[in-house]
């Protein structure tokens, strides 16, 4: 059985990887449409993203733990950020926007998934509760995108 330190390790990870996917996806949806107030949105939520995946290392140093930056993560929010990429080479910039939408309602999951362990440190739900609220704070401004695109 995993201790609960590595349980903590693993699920901070994981979304330091799902983090580097969102930063990603963002660069690429910014890339791949033309309204400059989109470009400034997408553009806007990755360097957010960049100060998250900071945030996430140093709260695994902090903890004695290392991060992992390239470990590869099977879970869903990967896989949607990947189909997120895939989206962008069709160039249709309602269909990124509904990428998107998905791509953050996946984090807001995975960040409630993890909230929901006991065994995670003060610190580490102080953080993510700061980091899901910009997520879901996000995943509000995408939907009103979409609605008028």
């Amino acid at each position: 059985m995993k201790s609960n330190t590595e349980k903590v390790k693993n699920q901070l990870n994981s979304l330091i990887q799902s983090t580097h996917d969102a930063i990603d996806g963002f660069r690429t949806a910014a890339e791949n449409v033309n309204d400059q107030k989109i470009v400034d949105y997408f553009i806007g939520r990755m360097n957010e993203r960049k100060v998250f995946l900071e945030d996430l290392k140093q709260e695994l140093i902090d903890l004695g733990e290392e991060y992992n930056e390239t470990g590869s993560v099977g879970g869903v929010v990967h896989r949607v950020w990947m189909d997120i990429k895939a989206t962008f080479s069709s160039n249709n910039e309602d269909q990124i926007i509904k990428e998107v939408v998905k791509g953050e309602k996946e984090a807001v999951k995975h960040y409630k998934q993890i909230l929901n362990d006991d065994y995670l440190p003060m610190s580490s739900k102080l953080l993510l509760r700061e980091q899901i609220t910009s997520v879901e704070k996000s995943l509000g401004n995408a939907i009103v995108m979409e609605s008028l695109s």
